[in-house]
């Protein structure tokens, strides 16, 4: 799965080089900044996991998912007031539900791909993003302690990581009004997976 993976993070970076902003509004280069953070975080996770070391890249699942949902709900939900009260450094005074009830009213979201997103990513990854019990009883293994990470668990988070790297870079093309690279983006993801 790593060197899927791998694979997809290369062409993610090419195919990603020739999108570019054309006279974007802080609306538009808010939620484009949310979604490259979120892609940052998926090259983060799988750097991480690369070098042996994935409770870290667990961790940074939930931030994946938030900034891409949030670059979402930027650009198709937010009120101008929302958008700039945001781009001042005032936060988002919506939680993540209310972002996705939102999104999901929407028929560009309304088929349930999100809320099955949030089902995957949310609940545990709230507990690996603060160090709750399941992180830590996956560095016990009888009388050691360490990093005990299955390559199962492993290739489930490399897989959900890499899934959103695709949806998000997906609406980076759409928002750069480039469909050629979406198609790429598309093809490349599944000659590879």
């Amino acid at each position: 799965m790593k060197l899927k993976v791998n694979r997809w993070a290369q062409s993610l970076k090419t195919h990603s080089r020739s999108l570019s902003l054309e006279k974007a509004d802080n609306r538009k280069k808010l939620s484009l900044a949310l979604m490259y953070l979120s892609n940052e975080h998926f090259h983060s996770i799988l750097h991480l996991c690369n070098r042996g070391i994935p409770a870290s890249g667990f961790a940074l699942l939930r931030p994946q998912y938030e900034a891409y949902i949030r670059g979402l709900w930027i650009n198709y939900c937010a009120t101008d007031e929302q958008v700039n009260r945001v781009y001042a450094d005032k936060g988002f005074k919506k939680n993540n539900f209310d972002m996705l009830s939102a999104l999901e009213s929407l028929n560009k979201f309304s088929d349930g791909r999100l809320t099955h997103l949030n089902s995957v990513v949310w609940d545990k990854s709230h507990d690996f993003s603060h160090g709750g019990s399941i992180q830590a009883k996956w560095h016990i293994d009888g009388e050691s302690i360490g990093s005990m990470y299955t390559n199962k668990e492993v290739n489930g988070l490399l897989t959900v990581s890499s899934s959103m790297s695709l949806s998000n870079s997906l609406s980076i093309a759409e928002l750069c009004e480039n469909a050629k690279v979406s198609q790429k983006l598309v093809v490349s993801h599944k000659r590879i997976f």
